[in-house]
C-alpha cells in the first residue's frame, strides 16, 4: 500500500506563533505533531520542522518538514489556527501547493 497520497507535499506549508499564547494547550491535544508547550508559550516542534528548530518559528517561518504530518492533518491546521482563543497561530501555504 503506497502512503504518498497521505503525505503532505513538500514545502507547502509554513507554521508560526506569534505573541501572546496563553498557553492554553488547544493547539498541542489536537495536533501534537507539530505543537508543543515551551517557555514562553506554544512551540512548533523541530521535529516538524524543516530547519529542525524547536521554538515559535516566528523569525524563521520554516516549512514543515516532508512526511511530518499526513494531509488530512495538514488541512486541520487551519481549523486549529481558527480556533486559538488568542489568534496566534498564523498557517501559510506556498501558491504552488494549489488553493
Amino acid at each position: 500500500m503506497s502512503t504518498n497520497a497521505t503525505i503532505a507535499p513538500p514545502d507547502t506549508t509554513r507554521v508560526w506563533i506569534s505573541a501572546g499564547c496563553i498557553c492554553c494547550h488547544w493547539c498541542q491535544h489536537l495536533i501534537p505533531e507539530v505543537f508543543q508547550d515551551g517557555a514562553g508559550g506554544c512551540q512548533i516542534r523541530g521535529s516538524a520542522r524543516e530547519d529542525g528548530v524547536t521554538d515559535d518559528n516566528l523569525t524563521e517561518r520554516s516549512r514543515l518538514r516532508s512526511g511530518a504530518i499526513d494531509a488530512k492533518t495538514e488541512e486541520f491546521l487551519s481549523f486549529v489556527a481558527g480556533g486559538c482563543p488568542s489568534q496566534v497561530i498564523h498557517v501559510e501555504r506556498d501558491s504552488a501547493s494549489g488553493p
